[in-house]
Parts: C-alpha cells; sequence; structure tokens
C-alpha cells in the first residue's frame, strides 16, 4: 500500500509535460507524452489521470498487459514537429534507451539512408 501510495503521490506531483508547439492538448499538460513516427510527421498521445480509477486503468495496462499505451490517454494529433516543454527535465526514453532531456525538447521524422546487415543463422 505504500508502495502504491508513494506511485500515485510522485505521479501527480513530478512535473507535467506540456505541448508548447503546436499548443494542443490539456493545459494542464501530462503525466507522459508519447511520440511515435507516423509516415513523415510525428503521432503525439497524452498520458494522464484525473481519478483513482484511471491511474487504476492505466497501472492494469502497465503491469498486466505489459503495454502502457492501451491505458487511458488522449489522441493528440499528428504533426510536422513537435515542442514539449516542462518546469524540469523531461526524462525521455527513446528505442529503449533512457536519458534526460533538458526542460524543452523539440521532435521531427526525418528520413535517412541506412543499410541494414543481416545473416542467415545456421540451421540445427
Amino acid at each position: 500500500a505504500e508502495t502504491f501510495g508513494n506511485a500515485l503521490r510522485e505521479t501527480r506531483e513530478g512535473p507535467a509535460v506540456h505541448l508548447a508547439d503546436p499548443a494542443k492538448g490539456k493545459p494542464e499538460g501530462y503525466r507522459a507524452v508519447l511520440l511515435a513516427p507516423e509516415a513523415d510527421k510525428v503521432l503525439v498521445e497524452g498520458y494522464d489521470f484525473a481519478d483513482l480509477g484511471e491511474f487504476a486503468a492505466q497501472g492494469f495496462a502497465m503491469l498486466v498487459k505489459r503495454n502502457f499505451r492501451e491505458g487511458p490517454h488522449d489522441d493528440i494529433g499528428v504533426f510536422p514537429t513537435v515542442t514539449v516543454r516542462s518546469n524540469a527535465a523531461i526524462a525521455l526514453m527513446i528505442d529503449g534507451e533512457r536519458r534526460d532531456g533538458s526542460t524543452q525538447e523539440t521532435f521531427t521524422c526525418e528520413e535517412m539512408a541506412l543499410d541494414f546487415l543481416s545473416t542467415n543463422a545456421p540451421e540445427p
């Protein structure tokens, strides 16, 4: 119960992330924002909760389904460029790697010429 209470308090009292440009989504911001490539643009979803029921639904999505994206969220839109802002350094996770960002970060989708190498696994 203490761990649940700590998680709830830290989630609700931590600094929110706001969409600064475009100025979309909830004015008070979100606890988490998902940015994902969508063709040549950036898809934006905002994750927050208004009450204990939504907090529990998000916890269920994370712990049981192992996919926070299935929890309650706002579909904010798809944009060419997105700038997010917070009152504290923004904790980022990019391709599964954690990094502390600054208080403002800008994201775009860019095409890159990449070649991937693969090998054929030996047959058993």
